[in-house]
C-alpha cells in the first residue's frame, strides 16, 4: 500500500510539473470526442433534412423529361465519320 501511495505522489509532482504537457494531453482527447460528436450530429440533420424533403415531394409524383443524348445534339452516324 505505501508502494502504491508513492507511486502516485511521483505521477502527481510529474503531472504539476509539466502543466503545458498535461494540458494538452487532456485537450486531444477532448477534441477528438468533439468532433465525433459534432460529425455525428451533422450527418443526422444532413439525413433529416433530405428525408423532410423527400416526404413534401409526397407518393403520388412522377416526373419525367426528355434527356439530350451524350455528345452533340446531332447524332453523327459512322458512315458520316
Amino acid at each position: 500500500m505505501r508502494r502504491l501511495r508513492e507511486l502516485v505522489a511521483v505521477a502527481l509532482v510529474g503531472l504539476f510539473a509539466r502543466k503545458v504537457r498535461t494540458a494538452l494531453l487532456l485537450l486531444g482527447p477532448t477534441i477528438g470526442v468533439a468532433a465525433i460528436i459534432a460529425a455525428v450530429g451533422l450527418t443526422d440533420s444532413a439525413k433529416g433534412d433530405l428525408k423532410r424533403k423527400v416526404a413534401e415531394l409526397g407518393t403520388n409524383l412522377i416526373e419525367a423529361s426528355a434527356a439530350s443524348a451524350f455528345g452533340s445534339q446531332n447524332p453523327v452516324l459512322p458512315s458520316d465519320a
